[in-house]
Order: structure tokens, then C-alpha cells, then sequence
């Protein structure tokens, strides 16, 4: 959830953590989409953990 502190001051930051194993078929378009998301909405972190793929998740990343 996207919120602002009561005084409208500071932004509330969010973590979005992304676990990917062998997940090149769809990664771009995940990584696409929150970075779209994040860009019109500043406060964002947005995290992938790459468990050791084999395929081509690590050059897409």
C-alpha cells in the first residue's frame, strides 16, 4: 500500500522482493511492470533474488 504520512511530507517506502528460479519466460514483462509502477510512484525498492538459474533469467535481470 502506497501511503503518505499524515502531514503529507514523507512518503511511506515499500519493498518489493522478487524471487526468481528459471523464470526468463516472464521476468522482463514482472520487472517491466514494477518498474512502470514505481516510477509514477516514488518510495520503491525493488529487490530480485536470483537462486542460481540456469536459463537466461541472470541476462535478462
Amino acid at each position: 500500500m502506497f501511503q503518505r504520512s499524515p502531514d503529507r511530507t514523507t512518503i511511506t517506502k515499500i519493498a518489493v522482493i522478487k524471487p526468481v528460479y528459471n523464470k526468463a519466460n516472464c521476468i522482463e514483462q514482472t520487472c517491466d511492470k514494477i518498474l512502470e509502477f514505481s516510477q509514477k510512484n516514488h518510495g520503491y525498492n525493488f529487490i530480485i533474488v536470483n537462486d542460481g538459474s540456469t536459463g537466461n533469467t541472470r541476462k535478462i535481470i
